[in-house]
Order: structure tokens, then C-alpha cells, then sequence
């Protein structure tokens, strides 16, 4: 008898060290999704935003999915990982494709925030040429080391429109410019900064890394500049970028000459390009099913996503597009009904 009883208390006790064992899976779930133009709280502004001229939406709403993921620190256990399988509102997947393997959480939060960065940038853009607005591209400073000249005369977030008098419009003719000279050259940089234009001279240095190739000591990014002025609350960031797309029609939203939204609660997801393309992302189905807990309307997917599509999300259409063109053309279509969706499945 007591070795029976010895035995199921090791069993039992062996079934909780292997369900509570990590996995090498993380699990999402669908989050409250963002108004991306409404103002909340205490702010005088909301998450997206244009200067100048531009004023409020009159009309609709832009909400931006998102999603609850295991953070890059912890795995899920075997228990979770069963009940992320069978539950309709919850993804798991393996670690490894969100988090690649040997980097550090650092490394990977870095990586996060530069892609968001640069997902930010291509909405922007794509939604202003969209909404014929002139976006110009322009080197912009990324980063400032402290040993550079450049270091207490150029300012992180200036962008460099001409060295020594000649235009440069992106950051490799900078680089260019920049390395034609020798070191302890002089160099003055045209700068644009918060509207105004400065010059700005300095003598370059040469390198950390090789001490006969002249530098300024600045990291710069392609950047790109508009009279827009367009503010995007920087801590709007999703994994796989999927906020891309939300924050395009939020930007159009603002500068365009039309009401695209005519009072309706519009969501997305899906990556955006320079050039207007939408990407696939991860997780579509619970980005879905956060769209549908803010009460979208419609909820505007990457055509090669509606075969990923699961779920019941109730009257709300999901329309596939393959760019913001298309995108912003079925959503000027008079009637709900007309709108293009995915197909059954």
C-alpha cells in the first residue's frame, strides 16, 4: 500500500516539474486596441498628430491592434502551452521566431525599437505622398558620439540638407561627402532644425575604428521632412511591425483633402513600406480579435493574410489590401456592403 501511495505521489509530483517545465513557445493574445486619434487622459494631443495647417479629423476613428507576448525574458510552460493551442484567443508559438536565439534582451529590445522607428517612418511617408503632400528625403542624426566634433553643435533629430554648400538626400551621400575629405578638414553641414535652417561648421576627425578616414562622429539614418510636422507617440510599437499600416490611415486621416473615414471606427494591421506596400504580419487572427474588441467596423488585412484568418469576429468586414492605394480605394466605396473581403474558408 505504501508504495503505492510513494508512487502516485511521485507521479504527481513528476507531472507538475514536466507542466510547469518551460517549453522554448511564447503565447499572445489579443490587447485593448489604441485610438490613434483621439486625446486621452491628461495629454493635449493624441498619438498621431499634424502641425501646421492640418487640424483634427472631423470624423471617424483609427484604431491600432495589439497584442499581450511573453516577454523575451520567460518561455511558457507545457501547461500554458496546451491551453494556448486549444484556445481560440490565444496564439503560441516557438520563441525563436520572435526572439532570435543568442541575443540578449537588451539586443532584442534595441532591435524592436529600431524597427518601430522605421515603421513609423514609412507610414509617414507613404500616407503623405498618398495624401499629395511633398515629403522630402534628408539625411537625419541618429547619434552623436561624444569624442566627435560634431558633439554640442549638431542635435539628435536634425536633419542635413547640404555639406559645404552641395544638397546630399540621403545618409550614403552624406557618408560620401563626408569621406571625400581628409582629416582635420573643415566641413560646415547646412542643417534644419525645428524650421529654421543653420550653418554649421567643424573639423572633422579621423575615426575610432581607423584613424585615416575622416568622421564627424555622427550616426546618420535616411530621413525624410515635411511641412506636416507629423508627431507619432514613439512607444506605439507592435511585434512584426504590424502597426505599419494602422498609423498610415491614421496620417491620411490628418492630411488628406477628404474624409476617408466618414464617421466610421476603421482598424488594420499589416507593415508598411516607403513606397506604399503592405506587408504580412504575425499573429493576424489576434490582431483581429483585438480590432473587434474596439469595435471595428472594418479591419483592413495584407491580401496574403486571409488565409491565416481564424476566428468568428462578428459584423466586422475584413477587407484584404496589397497597398494603402487599395486600401484607401475600398474605403471610399458608398456602401459597407460593396467592400471587398477575404474569401470563406
Amino acid at each position: 500500500m505504501w508504495a503505492a501511495v510513494t508512487s502516485a505521489i511521485i507521479l504527481v509530483a513528476m507531472s507538475a516539474v514536466v507542466a510547469f517545465a518551460p517549453t522554448g513557445f511564447i503565447s499572445r493574445q489579443p490587447s485593448e486596441p489604441v485610438d490613434l486619434l483621439q486625446t486621452e487622459g491628461t495629454t493635449d494631443q493624441s498619438a498621431v498628430v499634424l502641425g501646421g495647417a492640418y487640424a483634427q479629423p472631423s470624423s471617424g476613428t483609427v484604431l491600432m491592434p495589439t497584442l499581450s507576448q511573453t516577454s523575451p525574458d520567460r518561455t511558457i510552460t507545457l501547461a500554458e502551452l496546451i491551453v494556448g493551442y486549444v484556445s481560440t484567443h490565444q496564439g503560441v508559438l516557438p520563441r525563436a521566431s520572435v526572439y532570435p536565439p543568442g541575443q540578449t534582451i537588451d539586443e532584442t529590445q534595441s532591435a524592436a525599437a529600431t524597427e518601430a522607428e522605421a515603421e513609423r517612418t514609412s507610414a509617414t511617408v507613404a500616407a503623405l505622398r498618398e495624401a499629395s503632400v511633398t515629403v522630402t528625403p534628408m539625411p537625419q542624426v541618429a547619434s552623436i558620439r561624444q569624442s566627435g566634433p560634431a558633439y554640442g553643435r549638431l542635435e539628435v533629430g536634425d536633419f542635413i540638407s547640404a555639406v559645404d554648400g552641395k544638397p546630399v538626400t540621403t545618409k550614403g551621400e552624406l557618408t560620401a561627402a563626408v569621406q571625400a575629405k581628409s582629416v582635420g578638414a573643415p566641413i560646415a553641414f547646412t542643417v534644419v532644425r525645428a524650421g529654421q535652417t543653420l550653418q554649421i561648421p567643424m573639423n572633422l576627425v579621423g575615426s575610432s575604428t581607423d584613424g585615416k578616414v575622416p568622421t564627424s562622429g555622427i550616426t546618420p539614418v535616411d530621413g525624410y521632412i515635411s511641412l506636416a510636422g507629423v508627431y507619432i507617440d514613439p512607444t506605439l510599437a507592435q511585434p512584426g511591425g504590424s502597426q505599419g499600416l494602422s498609423l498610415a490611415l491614421a496620417v491620411y486621416a490628418w492630411a488628406a483633402d477628404e474624409d476617408i473615414l466618414r464617421g466610421r471606427t476603421i482598424s488594420a494591421a499589416g507593415t508598411m513600406s516607403l513606397e506604399g506596400k503592405i506587408g504580412k504580419v504575425p499573429g493576424i487572427s489576434e490582431l483581429a480579435q483585438s480590432a473587434n474588441l474596439g469595435g471595428a467596423e472594418v479591419f483592413v488585412v495584407p491580401w496574403e493574410s486571409c488565409v491565416d484568418l481564424v476566428g468568428d469576429y462578428g459584423d466586422m468586414r475584413i477587407v484584404p489590401a496589397s497597398t494603402l492605394a487599395h486600401a484607401l480605394w475600398a474605403l471610399r466605396l458608398e456602401s459597407q456592403d460593396s467592400l471587398p473581403t477575404c474569401p470563406p474558408r
